[in-house]
């Protein structure tokens, strides 16, 4: 879209735009044929993969050119993901145990066990 000394503005059809600087930029492979326009046109070879996600581009680099870059990982989401069902089991069993507090210490202040069942008193 626009070339300038510092950076080099690439455009993608679905209308993202993102400003390359120099440093991102390892080639420019010229195509020998002009379009109606008369511009010179070609293919960039990047030090960076884009990424688009929703509304926005990112650069992410790369070791070498043409190697794959993997996706961002959301650690919370994967997080929650792994722990969501050990964290319901818990909260079940605490709210189990919560429960039987009222019944257990009415039955114990009188100088009876704990309800039959309630084998957390033990």
């Amino acid at each position: 879209m626009k070339v300038t000394e510092d950076y080099v503005e690439i455009g993608a059809a679905s209308g993202h735009v993102y400003r390359l600087g120099n440093d991102h930029i390892r080639n420019f492979t010229a195509d020998v044929h002009r379009d109606h326009d008369g511009l010179k046109h070609g293919f960039l070879t990047l030090h960076v993969q884009l990424f688009i996600e929703g509304a926005n581009v990112r650069a992410v680099p790369t070791r070498q050119p043409g190697d794959p870059v993997a996706p961002l990982v959301n650690r919370a989401l994967r997080a929650r993901a792994f722990f969501a069902p050990e964290l319901e089991r818990i909260f079940r069993r605490q709210v189990q145990i919560f429960n039987r507090v009222m019944p257990n210490y009415t039955m114990t202040s009188v100088g009876k066990g704990s309800c039959p069942g309630d084998t957390w008193m033990r």
